[in-house]
C-alpha cells in the first residue's frame, strides 16, 4: 500500500516528479518536455498535453498576465512546480495557442505500441544512431507527420521513465536516465 501511494505521488500523467522538476527548472537551449493536463476555455474540456517546458511556462505567463523577466519567471516556475496534480487551467486563447497538442491520440497509441517492442537500452542507444529503427520511425516521414511521430516517441519515452529533451539542433531528441 505504501508503494502504491508513493507511485501515485511521484508519477502524474506518465511523467515522474523528478523528470517534471528537471524540465521546469532547466533554462538551457535544449529544453525538456513535460506532460500535463490542460483544462481550456469556457468548455472546461481537459486534455493531456505534451510540450516543451518553456511553452507551458509561457502559457502561464500569458494566462496570468505576468511579465517575462527573471524575477517573475522564477515565480511562474514555482507556480508550475506547486501544481502537484499538473492540471493547468487556461481561459486566455493566446495562452492555449502556446501549448498545442502536436499529434493525435491515434499517433500516440501507435507509437506506444511500437516502442513497447524495444528495451529501454535499445531505444536510447538507437536515438543516437542515424538510420536505426528508432531514428527511422520518425525521420522517414515528412512535414507535420515527421514532427508528430518524433514528439509522440518522446512522449512514450517519458512514460517509460526517461527524461527527454529537444537538442539544440531541433531535429535531435536527447535522453537522460533519472
Amino acid at each position: 500500500m505504501v508503494l502504491i501511494l508513493f507511485l501515485l505521488q511521484t508519477v502524474h500523467s506518465g511523467q515522474s516528479e523528478s523528470s517534471f522538476r528537471t524540465a521546469i527548472v532547466d533554462k538551457s537551449t535544449a529544453p525538456y518536455f513535460v506532460i500535463v493536463t490542460v483544462v481550456g476555455g469556457s468548455s472546461g474540456r481537459s486534455q493531456e498535453i505534451f510540450t516543451e517546458a518553456p511553452f507551458l511556462l509561457g502559457a502561464i505567463h500569458i494566462e496570468r498576465g505576468i511579465p517575462f523577466d527573471d524575477r517573475r519567471s522564477q515565480r511562474v516556475r514555482r507556480t508550475a512546480l506547486s501544481t502537484k496534480d499538473r492540471i493547468f487551467h487556461f481561459s486566455n486563447r493566446k495562452a492555449l495557442c502556446d501549448i498545442p497538442m502536436p499529434y493525435s491520440g491515434d499517433v500516440l497509441a501507435a507509437t506506444r505500441k511500437w516502442a513497447a517492442g524495444f528495451l529501454i537500452d535499445e531505444l536510447t542507444t538507437d536515438l543516437s544512431r542515424l538510420n536505426s529503427p528508432v531514428d527511422e520511425y520518425y525521420s522517414s516521414r515528412k512535414g507535420d507527420d515527421y514532427l508528430a511521430h518524433k514528439l509522440a516517441l518522446a512522449h512514450a519515452l517519458i512514460e517509460r521513465g526517461l527524461v527527454v529533451r529537444r537538442g539544440c539542433v531541433v531535429d535531435d531528441l536527447l535522453v537522460d536516465r533519472e
